[in-house]
């Protein structure tokens, strides 16, 4: 299992929240996603990005499986 940065693992976001989060990436639903992630820790933008990033890298790498979407795929138009 690819280890997570202290960062990515918020210690103000419980197990059950994480799990949650991390559906909502799966699932392709970044919207929704940087909705709850703001809500839960108040963090600014450029943090929000980072940590979806960075958390997308982790699930990819832990369990490829549940993705449906290359990364191209996954990532095209976010960032315009």
């Amino acid at each position: 299992m690819a280890a997570l940065t202290v960062k990515t693992m918020n210690q103000n976001i419980s197990k059950e929240q994480w799990d949650e989060l991390d559906l909502l990436i799966i699932e392709n639903k970044k919207l929704e996603f940087n909705q709850m992630y703001q809500k839960l820790t108040k963090c600014s933008v450029k943090e929000l990005i980072d940590i979806k990033a960075e958390r997308y890298r982790h699930l990819k790498e832990v369990c490829p499986e549940k993705f449906k979407l290359t990364d191209e795929e996954y990532w095209d138009g976010y960032y315009s």
